[in-house]
């Protein structure tokens, strides 16, 4: 057991906070090789500046981003851990502290709005009874009030030095520090994160503090997604490589050639060249003597240097700047998702955000999308509609009639309406606030909230809320009535029992037990004598489902006192276990099945849940661009369906195939029959089906390996897939099942806590360059609270949203990302093709082919920026046809294909023969490209090739005035200042650019000529719904 004392030993609290670490894959740690033996002076041909500095700024890049981030972080820490509280410890007394200097064994004084600074035991408050309302939005995203009620031994001490008199050397026993949440051995009620609400002050203990607080242990690091670009990247990093281990090796062995050094002895010997072979030294010079080239290699030189300094020469092959280039223009494309004004929602205030940057560009390549329904597709905002009450359906609902029948009982059930509306009334967990003169109601579900305004409604106003009591006033006729039941007990909802019951007692004495839950979970409580009103009522609740509302069951039970507190002992024991034991839940679950049994049906409700706005045509548009919508819900299988026809996810013309039974071999038999017809009739054109599966089935499904496989045959080959009555361990499983074994990335949506599991399902790396984890998971906003979109990778208002998060932003970061990817691998590509061609026709040997400073430069300045403004601001075509059109979409994805890394692999390789004889093209040619490959011309564009082409002319000037003047002048530059003006200069490098341009434009004619031309750059014409098929396992 943990012991804390009210004395000064406490160990000291420490809320900083460690910096992240930096992963380095495979990719990046084999250009970390390249740049380590191009940085050695005695491999490399260029000089050890020529890597040093790209490599420099390439890290000073990526730790300014890391320095940033942990400077945020760092800066949040402080801001934090030097707020003031007023505590008191027995040495110093009542002191104001920072919240880093409490240890456990304090006690502290928390005023109204304030954050709790660490795990504490309430003492005492301004309110009765030593109660206290909070709020844990911080903690679990849900924004309803909760109450917390002080210790009884110590609720009356509201002075403090009363308070601190009596708890003077007192001890507290607790558990040790752990991460569960929501449960602890002792009386710890107020849990760091949480705000103190509705409640002037409080007193309480500190338990826990700084890392040993619940909040902290809860508090783990995002866990890194590997992102399926970053994949893409490595393997062209791989494939770059191997095309440099096969240059190297082939250069090493002409090199070493006495063949291929006798022809090129007697082609130098028998021209103008400047070079001829000197036999004595075995190297090639200048024929004048004047200067001997002595970084030319002797042809007895060891394999193994050759071979190295070939590798260094060709290493530009593999772009070490690659990765930050892509980490660049995710960025930038997660700001322009944050600064989007058109998903910015003005009603709530709330702007999209994009917590995971590394993942815009699978926004764009999404094949399914796993759904939520309540608060996802629907507004989460429940309106009660109906009632089903005595085995008495309301045909035109009005509270004022439910009244009017519970007065006159012309429907003779007039006892059952009011148990009713007693249930709705008593039978919640709503926490009452008072500001003025009106009382705010904070529910834990939209549900609970309805419920209580239509008892209101009826006459049955619920007004305050202690911990042990609740009081509403019943207003009949002209007369009001005050009543206030005791709470015994609260058993809590959960995703198993489906249900949430509530022990009280009445004025007379008597104990009651009121429960609410799905009708399958309540129906099962129910005794033997009332089959007749269930099938009355199971009637009336399909009509409702049918109509789209959702519906809850309510019922009560008279309970013996003496049967009470013997279950309550027994049930006690339970709760006293560890809560570490798995057994815990079970057990409380068979302890409590005890209680809710023989229980007598009340009645039933029907809320209404409408649509979000423009979620049908979300939807249509989604399906419409070839992705697959699955919806997982909650509710009946009849109401899920509903869901479906009014959202547009089914229709009509779409053969619905339901699968309900809790057999095994229905379940297979099904299956099978359906794979079958399908199998026969897939060649028939316009063939559509939708998959409808309850929970029964969908339990023994994901228990079933073969029955697994089946119905993920079955599912992937549907265009809809709807699972109802679904729990969020299913949510998860299902979204694991499809993520696993499909081919397509899979976007997760939902709004509420029992959506995490599904939004952050991932699976462990396999292999290498497994994308089990390059999924997307989008948060929303809801009405339950913020739990799903705190943790999402993306986070919007609405589900509208969802379109232009995927259609534009998604789209646009995957094309432009791609595109951004051949450009680099192009220019690499080219520059050494360059460097290629000058080793062959300086005889296989390592001579450089320009200075260092344009080596440099070439990277790092004439072709990077062209490279980003790709990333950043290319576009196929006007965002007003992206935003309007979903003909786009899948086309998007093939942007970056085999056939193109090909073609921009053999661009570069040809366009450097061109180049050859003048590298001082290299760097026009180089953004020619940039600009011919361009989809849209915009001012950073043409800003960034202005710069990029100028830039190399002014300092092929500078440097022909620098030599010899300052040291680094380069005396092959010398006469640059003599010809750059000239007419010839200009005339050249139009001539050489002129001949590029005309060949890309025939290979262009070619493409157009043999229907081959990349149209998907541009996506297909508007209105263009051709059929999509339907995705295979």
């Amino acid at each position: 057991m943990h012991q804390m004392m009210l004395s000064d030993d406490s160990k000291k609290s420490d809320n900083n906070t460690t910096s992240r670490k930096i992963v380095i894959g495979v990719a990046e740690g084999i250009t970390n090789k390249i740049a380590t033996t191009k940085i050695n002076p005695d491999t490399s041909p260029y000089g050890p500046q020529s890597c040093s500095v790209p490599l420099c700024v390439i890290i000073l890049v990526a730790g300014l981003k890391e320095v940033f981030e942990d400077y945020k972080r760092r800066k949040s820490d402080k801001d934090v851990n030097n707020q003031l509280i007023l505590a008191y410890d027995a040495v110093n007394g009542w002191r104001e502290i920072t919240y880093s200097n409490l240890q456990a064994g304090m006690i502290v004084y928390v005023t109204k709005g304030s954050s709790f600074p660490a795990d504490l035991v309430l003492l005492s408050s301004s309110e009765p009874a030593g109660i206290a309302y909070i709020e844990t939005s911080n903690l679990d995203g849900e924004t309803n009030l909760k109450i917390r009620k002080g210790l009884p031994q110590t609720a009356g001490l509201v002075h403090r030095d009363k308070l601190t008199k009596e708890l003077h050397g007192t001890t507290t026993y607790c558990e040790q520090p752990n991460k569960r949440l929501y449960s602890f051995q002792g009386n710890m009620q107020l849990a760091r994160g949480a705000k103190l609400r509705n409640t002037d002050w409080l007193y309480a203990l500190v338990v826990y503090a700084g890392k040993e607080t619940k909040f902290m242990l809860n508090s783990v690091r995002t866990k890194r997604k590997n992102a399926r670009i970053h994949q893409l990247a490595n393997y062209l990093m791989i494939s770059q490589f191997g095309f440099l281990v096969m240059a190297t090796v082939s250069y090493t062995y002409f090199s070493r050639s006495e063949n291929v050094f006798a022809f090129i002895r007697y082609v130098y010997d028998n021209t103008s060249v400047p070079y001829q072979w000197n036999k004595s030294s075995e190297k090639f010079e200048l024929k004048d003597a004047y200067t001997p080239i002595e970084s030319v290699a002797p042809v007895n030189e060891m394999l193994f240097i050759s071979l190295i300094n070939f590798l260094v020469m060709f290493s530009s092959l593999v772009p070490i700047s690659l990765f930050v280039t892509i980490n660049t223009i995710q960025l930038f494309q997660a700001i322009l998702i944050r600064s989007d004004l058109e998903m910015y929602d003005e009603r709530t205030d709330i702007a999209a955000e994009a917590r995971s940057s590394m993942l815009t560009a699978e926004l764009g390549e999404i094949k399914y999308v796993m759904a939520d329904k309540t608060g996802t597709l629907t507004r989460n905002k429940m309106v009660f509609k109906n009632c089903s009450v005595g085995g008495v359906k309301q045909e035109s609902f009005n509270p004022r009639m439910v009244l009017s029948d519970l007065k006159s009982n012309r429907r003779s059930n007039s006892e059952d309406l009011h148990q009713f509306l007693t249930a709705c009334a008593v039978c919640h967990t709503v926490v009452p606030e008072k500001k003025g003169d009106t009382v705010v109601m904070h529910a834990s579900s939209p549900d609970e909230y309805a419920l209580v305004g239509f008892a209101s409604a009826a006459g049955f106003k619920f007004h305050t809320r202690t911990p042990s009591m609740i009081m509403f006033t019943e207003e009949l006729d002209s007369s009001v009535t005050e009543r206030s039941f005791e709470v015994l007990q609260v058993l809590e909802f959960d995703s198993v029992c489906k249900r949430m019951g509530m022990v009280v007692k009445r004025e007379d004495g008597s104990l009651r037990l009121y429960v609410k839950g799905a009708d399958s979970a309540v129906a099962a409580l129910l005794s033997q004598e009332q089959k007749q009103d269930v099938k009355r009522m199971l009637n009336h609740l399909e009509d409702f489902a049918k109509r789209g509302l959702r519906t809850l069951c309510f019922a009560y039970r008279d309970i013996d006192e003496s049967f009470y507190i013997e279950w309550m002992k027994r049930y006690q024991l339970v709760l006293d276990q560890p809560n570490n034991c798995r057994s815990r839940a079970d057990l409380m679950h068979q302890v409590e099945e005890d209680l809710v049994r023989d229980m007598k049906l009340i009645g039933a409700s029907a809320i209404e849940d409408r649509l979000q706005e423009k979620v049908p045509e979300t939807i249509a548009k989604i399906l419409s661009a070839g992705m697959h919508l699955w919806m997982l819900t909650g509710d009946k299988l009849e109401t899920a369906i509903n869901i479906g026809f009014s959202c547009n996810l089914i229709s009509n013309k779409v053969t619905i195939l339901v699968l309900k039974s809790p057999i095994t071999e229905e379940v297979t038999g099904q299956l099978r029959s359906w794979l079958a017809q399908i199998g026969e009739r897939r060649l028939q054109k316009g063939l559509r089906t939708a998959l409808v599966v309850e929970s029964s089935s969908l339990d023994l499904i994901l228990a079933d390996d073969g029955l697994t496989t089946d119905f993920l045959r079955l599912a992937l080959a549907s265009h809809a897939v709807i699972c109802c009555r679904c729990t969020p361990l299913q949510k998860a499983s299902v979204t694991r099942l499809v993520r696993q074994y499909s081919s397509g990335c899979v976007l997760a949506v939902g709004d509420g806590g029992n959506d995490i599991a599904m939004i952050q399902v991932t699976e462990p790396f396999r292999t290498l360059f497994s994308s089990q984890e390059a999924h997307v998971g989008v948060g929303i906003h809801g009405q339950e609270g913020n739990q799903a979109a705190m943790s999402a990778d993306f986070s919007i208002a609405q589900f509208k949203h969802l379109d232009r998060l995927l259609f534009v932003h998604g789209s646009l970061s995957l094309f432009r990302t791609n595109r951004t990817l051949l450009y680099t691998i192009y220019k690499n590509t080219f520059e050494m093709a360059i460097v290629a061609c000058f080793s062959g026709y300086t005889g296989f040997t390592v001579q450089a082919y320009t200075d260092t400073i344009h080596m440099i430069c070439y990277a790092l300045w004439y072709t990077c920026f062209p490279a980003l403004m790709i990333g950043m601001f290319d576009q196929p075509t006007s965002i007003n046809v992206i935003a309007t059109s979903s003909s786009h979409y899948a086309p998007m994805q093939n942007t970056f294909t085999i056939k193109e890394y090909i073609k921009f692999l053999s661009a570069g390789a040809l366009h450097s023969c061109v180049v050859f004889f003048s590298n001082w093209c290299l760097v026009m040619v180089a953004n020619v490209k940039a600009l011919y490959e361009s989809r849209s011309l915009n001012w950073p564009m043409v800003a960034s090739l202005t710069f990029s082409v100028t830039t190399p002319l002014l300092v092929m000037i500078e440097q022909s005035f620098a030599f010899p003047a300052l040291p680094w002048g380069n005396s092959g530059n010398a006469g640059l200042i003599q010809i750059v003006p000239t007419f010839r200069f200009f005339f050249f490098i139009v001539f050489i650019v002129g001949i590029v341009v005309m060949l890309e434009i025939m290979f262009k004619g070619c493409k157009l000529c043999y229907g081959t031309a990349d149209d998907h750059m541009y996506g297909a014409r508007d209105g263009d719904n051709t059929e999509t098929e339907p995705a295979t396992l």
